[in-house]
């Protein structure tokens, strides 16, 4: 349930390129222009806003159910999709960001390499313990004969595959255009821009595929069947050969929020129990902890209007009734963009990088069925300002907290 509505749906959508592609966060400040390895949700609002607007249909009923109704659809981020030719042959399987706490071997990071592994919990425990002995992850493949090695914060995507985790990543290509001249449109001498784009072409002669989803009430739900698949460009570059997309929208899967919650407890109270051991302290009390990891952006303010990237608990909506905010591994970043429909910027914001992290500690139980409702109408609203847009997604107690690594400080 959201903001009052009776029902809503999760969509799934499934964008493949048929052209290369380029979604710029903000105007190149040189000759080089990278474009976002996701598409962003307000990228595929004003694609399909657009696409509307060019066949003089502003005026009609699905135009307002799509982009002015109060119930508007939240247009969620698409991000690479997995192609995996082996369990079941040719599937594409949806990816994630990786978390702040995620961290991998310096020397030989990757999960094809030594691994990527969670700190979340490790870390959690060992600051509520307050154990006297510093907190120090190590790599501890055999390579390093039980010595250990320096890690560093590992950034990107990743998927769950039938053989384990695998980094998601999209191929990209350097393309140079020419600058045209505003006034006279045609090409201006000397002036070359060079957009770093998303190739069409994926890994195993897959073509490049992006899987994202919406939500939306069940009366406009048709309205995002029908016109949806309608869209054939996305992104910059449309005159020049970029942008050219097939989209599908499909049922999205079974969420299974209230698994992820017990594992993620059933894993602090075990390591919480190694970790006592250092500290000397009694064994985990009995109380339910949450995560909350940043899928997009976050546009967060306190009393409404004082920026911050603290999600606070009363920000959680009923989730985060009897909650209390015990960590945040927060990365800060301003984002801006550009209203094609009015011609203007948009205001810059302060926002919580994707990846940020926040974990809660509560009374409620695993059990509640009501707050895990709540819970699982935190996913589907998710958190802040600008949602329609794909700020503000979340993701409760991911699957990634449970990557855990035996850490140097636990094998003494």
């Amino acid at each position: 349930m959201r903001g009052g509505e009776s029902v809503v749906s999760v969509l799934q959508v499934v964008i493949t390129a048929r052209a290369p592609l380029v979604f710029s966060e903000r105007r190149p400040g040189g000759q080089f222009r990278q474009s976002t390895p996701y598409v962003p949700g307000a990228v595929l609002r004003g694609a399909l806003a657009q696409q509307l607007l060019d066949a003089d249909e502003q005026n009609h009923p699905d135009f307002a159910a799509l982009f002015t109704a109060p119930d508007a659809p939240l247009f969620r981020h698409a991000y690479p999709a997995y192609f995996d030719k082996t369990n079941p042959p040719g599937a594409f399987l949806p990816s994630h960001p990786l978390p702040a706490t995620a961290f991998s071997c310096k020397a030989e990071g990757g999960f094809d390499r030594h691994g990527v592994f969670d700190s979340l919990i490790d870390r959690l425990c060992y600051e509520k313990l307050g154990v006297k002995i510093p907190y120090l992850p190590r790599c501890n493949h055999d390579e390093h004969k039980g010595e250990g090695d320096r890690v560093e914060a590992y950034r990107g995507f990743y998927v769950d595959t039938p053989n384990g985790k695998r980094s998601v990543s999209v191929p990209s290509q350097l393309t140079t255009r020419v600058a045209l001249n505003r006034r006279r449109k045609v090409a201006e001498e000397g002036l070359l821009y060079s957009p770093l784009v998303i190739s069409e072409a994926g890994a195993h002669g897959a073509a490049t595929t992006f899987q994202g989803s919406i939500v939306v009430n069940d009366v406009n739900r048709a309205v995002v069947e029908k016109r949806l698949p309608q869209l054939t460009h996305i992104g910059s570059g449309a005159a020049r050969g970029f942008g050219r997309v097939e989209v599908k929208v499909e049922h999205a899967s079974t969420n299974d929020l209230k698994e992820r919650v017990a594992v993620f407890n059933s894993n602090i109270h075990g390591r919480w129990k190694k970790w006592a051991q250092l500290a000397g302290k009694p064994p985990c009390p009995d109380s339910t902890f949450f995560a909350v990891l940043l899928l997009s952006d976050a546009i967060l303010r306190v009393d409404g209007w004082t920026p911050t990237v603290r999600l606070e608990a009363a920000m959680l909506g009923a989730a985060g009734k009897n909650a209390e905010l015990v960590r945040c591994y927060a990365m800060a970043d301003y984002r801006g963009g550009w209203n094609t429909a009015w011609g203007l910027p948009k205001d810059t914001e302060l926002v919580g990088r994707m990846g940020s992290l926040y974990v809660y500690h509560t009374k409620n139980s695993i059990d509640d069925e009501h707050w895990l409702n709540a819970l699982c109408d935190l996913e589907e609203r998710g958190v802040g300002e600008r949602r329609i847009e794909g700020f503000g997604q979340v993701r409760v107690c991911d699957e990634f907290h449970q990557e855990i690594q035996e850490v140097k400080a636990c094998q003494t």
